[in-house]
């Protein structure tokens, strides 16, 4: 509900009014017993009532709640001359207050203007809601002052889809304000159910109130009701078996419950009926105000049920909802001469007047409106009689007296309108007009301030607006005359009268521009886009900012307006403003925001041919061109199109290649008359579709119709010559013609300061695919020396040379590409450039190569200490080491590492089983410490990667260990497959082996354990750089150990991750990650065949990880993180040991940090710390490292921070 109009309870004690004298009551008694007031009135309960007023009359008889209900009391009880006794007292102790307003408006609404309260429970009851609280509104301007008739006026308002959430807010306040009042509960179940017919909180509501007394029986119509509304089946059979018994007494229900079994018996039998179940399911949704379903299955139900009356009354509401009164009307004359139930008698007879009454006015105002003056005049004398009693007949007699010129039987007209409803705004205003119109302006002013008050607000909008253009007409003349002081002074009285109308206030606005007063200005302007968030006030707000040169904040208004409420000329500016502005903007982000922002622009303007045509050509320039053609698809060509578009669409199918598509819309343009300028670019598109259809015949090796092909285009001027002769080139070299080669590459090569950068960059591109890879860095390096080379230009030469591994050209090239994108110059200082190189994805793209080259020829030596200990038992201390040494021709680098591991078990049980049976078995206490060192080698290159060592030698089981990996994508998607082999490190057992007790049953001394897993693991990512990211890996292993059972692993792992806050500084990551192992068998425990290691045969773990990271300066960075998890694991009996199986799960968390800091031009240091927490697992690890670096790296320290890996965690 509108705010203004909502009802106000005055709970406050304010002071003791003149002529009072009271003590002051408790606040919090007072409070009570209003509250009690207002619940005995909307409970009908006039005895509890009178007792709550007693009582506050006693404590504080001048508060405005006991005036107010003592009033309303004397209205109940018929003493009407008595409530307004006490009204005269309330205005006179509370002068201008708002209570006063409500209270004289109740009175009214039930003497002198009760007839309009009953219309406007007509118009509601008739379904015309909109009308019926236009009609609430007028009587109540101040809001409905009882809780009564709030709820009377949201169930009205209820009725409306689309102020559903609106009502259901105000019905949520009132049961919050008022819990458990019945009326309140049941208005609320109903209006749930209006949106929701199986809502179980409104079932709910029903039943618990049909259980109580007083509204129980309301709440029993209400669930009947929807019982009624639903479709018989034996659920619904079941609820009226439950009504039934809660009433046994009641024959209505136990009728309803009779005829509902009767029903269900029958009902299998109709429902053969098509016609019937339409009939069945439009009258329900007719019910739920589903008009417009409504009205599908009515139709579909009159076909098979031509006289029913429920069926013809159905549609006779649908099309008074519609406002097409004709068809309403008779559809209920026809449902009033079919009808066989006199219980709807009066239902027809009240709707067949009411429509008669609407259908009349509108067949009067299409009269009216064809100028036939008299016939409209004879229909609304007649509809008069069908109601005296509404004003709008009138009020059409005066319009039709006012066009013939008879002002005064016109003005005689409006009277009579405004004596059956005083506040009829039309007649109101229209008497104000007749006397405006006949230049009176001064009359018309003084009628207007001589009505009430009431009236006055009916038309105060009207007369605000029509001061407002008076006032706006005076400040444009003064204007134009050069009166600034009249203009200003103009402005302000337009200012007092507190414009409304969008236009209006851009006017105003536009004016004090025009005065230099733009200050001002902006602040109106701002003040009223902020306080009025109406589409045309954005609207007119958009179009302010554009011609303050304030592009992205008209863009950004005109995209808050919601789509259902933009008009066609508000998506036509959107559109012309959004566009480009887009574009620009993200011209300073990232390439994967640029992906995005197309994303959304195809949706944006999926209607807009023009617009969908360069989303298309954006696709295109960034690579995309299956992007690009799913758009050109789309798009379906008339006649209707105009010739650029046209062209433009050609233009769109050769960049796209789609030549068949290119040869008929070209057949079919050719025909068309087009200007000179139309007819060049039509021809020049020609000679470019020879060029595409030689490259088609050189796609199928077709190369001496290619070379035909290219060598006709070659021969004609145009931007497709280059491509031409290119094509020419590779043909020549193909076919073996070496003149033609030859004289062809030196045409390409003479001048090339002629030609664009981008074009030297296309012939560098085609001299490398024919291996003339000298010739094209040269020309790379002469783009990289000329000043009309663009960032764009020099960053495709760049990626051309990185291609050909002219690396030290690429390099430069993409030093000059930031140069020119950040317009800086510093000399001879690459590094201070590299480090502005995160303005956009241009310059970040740049900074990427730069890393790859200097990556090329740098390494590291990193080592570390890495302690973790679990449970109090098993503890680890390793000395990782590793080092990374380029070989750049070779296009990777040499792996070496050492790792020193430290092993001690803790005090752990051997199992011991000293008889063949399983079941009988011992537990020995025994530790052992193991050391080693592992030792591996191996290669890193961009996109495999390979290694082969050994587990600790020193251990008690060693074996070799290693792997080979490739990583790649398919299309976003992107993938890395490893094969390897490597140690189970869970235990002491599983990673070094131990020695079996001499206090065992049987072999003593023998080693066992030492587990290795051989496999294969598949990891999967999907992450384009937006806030959401997946990956997912699957894992397929065998573990093998000395002495150990082999066993076989399988494992499912996946997540999602968002980035909910993203800057250099500060990063913000959650995730949600799942996680599914299952072994063959259970080989935890630490005895002969087993290997001591967790191998649940089903295990599954959910997590919620979050991690905040970031960067502070150039050399130091930081992570802390946390996660919680909910783990399911289910295990056999141990294998070979009859200690039953076993399942178990529950909470766990982890808490992890990490910091990295660079101390000088090669050195870093870091450390980093992690626990976990969980049932039989409670592992704390912790590790200091250190990092040199053989070259001075220009990048910053990474984040989240690196620590190193041990040797057997490789994979």
């Amino acid at each position: 509900m509108r705010p203004e109009t909502q009802l106000k309870v005055d709970v406050e004690q304010s002071g003791d009014p003149a002529g009072y004298s009271t003590a002051a009551p408790d606040e919090r008694d007072l409070r009570e017993l209003i509250r009690r007031l207002h619940l005995a009135e909307v409970m009908s309960r006039p005895d509890l009532l009178n007792e709550a007023l007693s009582k506050l009359k006693a404590i504080a008889p001048a508060h405005r709640q006991a005036l107010f209900f003592e009033a309303y009391q004397a209205l109940l009880s018929g003493n009407n001359q008595r409530a307004r006794d006490i009204l005269e007292k309330y205005e006179s102790a509370y002068p201008n207050s708002t209570g006063a307003r409500q209270l004289s408006d109740l009175i009214d609404a039930e003497t002198t203007r009760k007839r309009e309260l009953q219309q406007a429970r007509l118009l509601a009851t008739a379904g015309r809601h909109a009308k019926a609280l236009e009609s609430y509104d007028s009587l109540f301007p101040d809001g409905r002052p009882t809780l009564t008739l709030e709820l009377e006026y949201l169930r009205t308002q209820a009725s409306l889809e689309s102020r559903w959430q609106e009502t259901f807010q105000a019905l949520k306040r009132l049961d919050s304000e008022y819990p458990d009042v019945p009326p309140i509960e049941l208005a609320l179940a109903d209006h749930l159910m209006r949106n929701n017919s199986d809502s179980r909180r409104a079932l709910n509501t029903y039943r618990r109130l049909a259980y109580g007394y007083g509204f129980g029986r309301q709440a029993a119509d209400s669930w009947l009701r929807v019982l009624n509304s639903q479709a018989i089946s034996r659920d619904v059979l079941a609820e009226y078996r439950e009504l039934a018994s809660r009433y046994p007494g009641d024959i209505d229900i136990q009728e309803r419950y009779r005829a509902a079994q009767a029903e269900f018996k029958a009902e299998q039998q109709r429902l053969q009926n098509p016609h019937y179940r339409a009939r069945k399911e439009g009258l329900a949704l007719l019910n739920r105000d589903k008009t417009k379903k409504a009205k599908g299955k009515l139709l579909q139900a009159l076909k098979g049920f031509p006289k029913d009356e429920e069926v013809l009354g159905g549609l006779g509401m649908v099309y008074l909802r519609e406002g097409r009164q004709a068809k309403a009307l008779d559809y209920f004359a026809r449902a009033r001469n079919n009808n066989l139930d006199p219980d709807l008698t009066s239902k027809w007879d009240a709707l067949y007047n009411t429509s008669l009454y609407w259908a009349n006015l509108d067949r009067a105002d299409l009269m009216i409106e064809q100028r036939q003056y008299r016939e409209a005049e004879e229909l609304l004398r007649e509809n008069i009689k069908v109601n005296p009693a509404a004003p709008e007949a009138y009020q059409r007699l005066a319009e039709i007296e006012k066009i013939r010129g008879n002002y005064a039987e016109a003005d005689r007209r409006y009277v009579q309108a405004l004596s059956v409803e005083p506040l009829h705004e039309p007649s109101l205003w229209g008497r104000v007009e007749l006397l405006a119109e006949r230049d009176n302006r001064g009359a018309a002013m003084e009628l207007a301030f001589s009505y009430s008050k009431g009236q006055r607000a009916q038309i105060a909008d009207r007369l605000r607006a029509w001061q407002l253009e008076n006032a706006l007409v005076s400040i444009q003349h003064a204007i134009a005359r050069g009166d600034r002081d009249t203009a200003l002074d103009q402005i302000q009285s337009a200012l007092d009268l507190k414009p409304g109308s969008a236009w209006q206030r851009a006017d105003i606005a536009y004016a004090l521009v025009s005065l230099g007063k733009t200050q001002r200005a902006d602040s109106l302007m701002a003040d009223w886009a902020q306080s009025d968030s109406s589409p045309d006030m954005q609207f007119a707000y958009a179009l302010y900012l554009e011609s303050r040169d304030r592009l992205d904040e008209a863009v950004a208004t005109l995209e808050g307006i919601p789509l259902s409420q933009r008009s066609d000329s508000m998506q036509a500016n959107l559109r012309r403003l959004a566009f480009d502005q887009q574009l620009a903007r993200v011209g300073d982000g990232s390439n994967e925001m640029l992906v995005a922002t197309l994303n959304q622009m195809e949706i944006d303007y999926r209607q807009d041919p023009d617009n969908q045509m360069r989303v298309a050509r954006q696709w295109l320039a960034i690579d995309r061109p299956d992007r690009a053609e799913r758009i050109v698809d789309g798009l379906k060509p008339t006649d209707a199109w105009p010739l650029d578009r046209q062209l433009a669409y050609g233009e769109l199918l050769l960049a796209l290649d789609k030549l068949e598509a290119f040869g008929a819309w070209y057949a079919g343009m050719s025909s068309k008359e087009m200007s000179a300028e139309q007819k060049a670019q039509f021809d020049r598109l020609n000679a470019r579709f020879v060029v595409r259809r030689a490259r088609g015949f050189e796609n199928r090796g077709d190369y001496d119709v290619a070379y035909a092909f290219y060598q006709q285009s070659a021969a004609l001027a145009g931007g497709h010559q280059l491509a031409a002769q290119l094509g020419v080139v590779r043909m020549a070299s193909r076919l073996g013609y070496e003149a033609v080669y030859a004289d062809y590459r030196h045409q390409l090569l003479k001048n090339p300061e002629r030609r664009t950068p981008s074009e030297v960059v296309l012939i560098a591109d085609t001299l490398h695919q024919l291996g003339d890879h000298e010739r094209a860095d040269a020309l790379l390096s002469d783009v990289e020396q000329r000043g009309d080379a663009s960032a764009f230009e020099l960053r495709n030469a760049m990626l051309l040379a990185e291609e050909i591994k002219a690396w030290k050209t690429s390099e430069v090239l993409a030093l000059k590409a930031i140069e020119k994108e950040t317009g800086l110059s510093p000399a001879g200082d690459p590094i201070m450039l590299y480090a502005a190189a995160d303005s956009n994805w241009l310059t970040r793209s740049a900074r990427s190569t730069v890393d790859r080259v200097r990556a090329r020829e740098d390494g590291h030596i990193w080592f570390g200490l890495d302690f973790s200990e679990r449970e109090d038992t098993e503890e680890a201390f390793l000395v990782p080491i590793e080092i990374l040494y380029p070989i750049s021709k070779w296009d990777g680098h040499l792996l070496a590492r050492i790792d020193y591991v430290s092993l001690d078990s803790g005090d752990v049980d051997y199992i011991d089983r000293p008889t063949l049976s399983p079941l009988t078995t011992q537990r020995i206490e025994f530790r052992e410490k193991q050391t080693g060192i592992a030792l591996g080698l191996g290669w890193r290159a961009e996109d495999w990667w390979m290694d082969l060592g050994t587990t600790p030698q020193g251990f008690s089981e060693r074996t070799w260990v290693g792997g080979v990996g490739l990583a790649g994508d398919v299309g976003d998607v992107g993938w890395k497959l490893n094969l390897s082999r490597r140690p189970e490190v869970g235990t002491t057992l599983s990673y070094a082996g131990m020695e079996v007790p001499a206090e065992a049953s049987g072999f003593q001394g023998s080693n066992w354990g030492g587990v290795v897993r051989t496999g294969a693991k598949l990891g999967l990512s999907y992450d384009l750089g937006g806030e959401v990211g997946y990956w997912a890996s699957l894992q397929a292993h065998q573990l093998t150990g000395e002495r150990v059972e082999d066993n076989n692993r399988f494992g499912v792992l996946g997540g999602v991750y968002w980035r909910s806050r993203e800057s250099v500084p500060h990063n913000i990551r959650v995730g949600v990650n799942l996680l599914h192992l299952r072994y063959d068998k259970n080989l935890e425990l630490r005895g002969l065949d087993n290997g001591g290691y967790f191998s649940p045969q089903n295990y599954l773990s959910l997590s919620l990880p979050v991690r905040y990271f970031g960067r502070r300066g150039h050399d130091f960075s930081y992570m802390v993180g946390a996660s919680v998890s909910h783990s399911w694991s289910k295990e056999d009996a141990p294998f070979g040991y009859g200690e039953g199986s076993s399942s178990g799960g529950g909470f766990g968390f982890t808490l992890e940090a990490a910091v990295e800091k660079r101390i000088s031009d090669h050195w870093y240091v870091g450390a980093a710390a992690d626990i976990q927490r969980a049932d039989f697992y409670e592992p704390n690890h912790f590790t200091l490292y250190a990092r040199y670096t053989f070259k001075d790296r220009w990048n910053p320290v990474p984040t989240p921070p690196e620590p190193p890996i041990p040797y057997s965690d490789f994979d």
